[in-house]
């Protein structure tokens, strides 16, 4: 099958369950054409589309693991990251999780609104894939900030409370 012919076949929607499904049926390698578009639809994390196309890639890391370093490294969309790591990577046996190491590293250094540096740390960890000294650095960073961040909503809660 060609990629005009999984485009058509691509869900139109998050809600899209027949279109995610007829992929999934598909199954990687023959899918890989349209591996972008997959990883893509990920960003809406609670839908039935990404459901279905993370479990995809978790049950596959051989064909799209390249891809999912790739979005990992060079991605601006937070959610796509967060699910790739969150619900993707974590299921990875720790052969593939080595292939994309270098991805999870540049994640972990990274803030953003979800826990994606923090998953990321916690497998590089588990896999012995990084300095264990480094994370420990890195670590110790981010509860630095994230406790400037609790200090900071205590204090704005208090002047709400307060007002």
């Amino acid at each position: 099958m060609d990629r005009a012919q999984l485009l058509r076949l691509m869900p139109r929607d998050k809600d899209d369950a027949d279109g995610a499904r007829a992929i999934v049926e598909i199954g990687l390698p023959a899918a890989a054409p349209v591996l972008c578009e997959i990883i893509q639809l990920l960003r809406t994390h609670d839908s039935v589309v990404a459901t279905e196309f993370a479990r995809l890639l978790a049950a596959h890391p051989g064909p799209s693991w390249s891809e999912v370093a790739s979005e990992l490294q060079l991605g601006r969309n937070d959610a796509i990251k967060h699910a790739l790591v969150a619900s993707v990577v974590c299921r990875w046996p720790a052969e593939w999780v080595a292939k994309v190491a270098p991805a999870l590293q540049i994640v972990a250094t990274h803030a953003g609104f979800f826990e994606t540096d923090l998953l990321c740390i916690d497998l590089l960890e588990r896999h012995a894939l990084a300095d264990r000294a480094g994370l420990r650095d890195w670590l110790a960073f981010k509860e630095a900030r994230l406790e400037r961040h609790r200090a900071l909503a205590g204090a704005i809660a208090a002047r709400l409370r307060e007002g």
